[in-house]
């Protein structure tokens, strides 16, 4: 019974960290602090350190980041994607089949790593809309 107490608390913890790094990366102090207090009162239950708290969330933001990172770089090149389909088509060189397999691929990975690093399906549709052309 205890361990599994421990394992839930534990996941708490780790969600804590999670919503606690997002938002220190989106400059929300005020959500970030709440969160992170969250975290520091079950790690002390579950007798982490405020050390191990404080290097969480360092680890976790730092991975967020990098995570964005390559978010927005494959925003980059599904933009080039949808740019190079338009021209292309455009200038009656290629169908537009030739791009949309492509285009609807990468759309669904950019998707899916946007959903990864916490962002809303709102908030990746503004993004994807975004770098698209019109």
């Amino acid at each position: 019974m205890e361990i599994i107490k421990a394992t839930e608390i534990k996941q708490h913890y780790d969600t804590y960290i999670d919503l606690a790094a997002y938002y220190t990366l989106v400059d929300d102090v005020e959500l970030s602090t709440i969160n992170l207090n969250k975290a520091q009162a079950l790690a002390q239950i579950i007798g982490i350190d405020f050390e191990v708290v404080a290097k969480d969330l360092q680890i976790k933001t730092k991975v967020k980041r990098d995570n964005d990172k390559h978010f927005q770089k494959a925003l980059t090149k599904l933009s080039a994607i949808a740019y190079a389909r338009k021209y292309f088509v455009g200038k009656q060189m290629i169908t537009g089949k030739v791009f949309e397999e492509i285009e609807q691929d990468y759309t669904a990975m950019v998707v899916d790593m946007g959903r990864n690093i916490g962002y809303t399906i709102d908030e990746i549709n503004q993004e994807i809309k975004e770098v698209l052309p019109r």
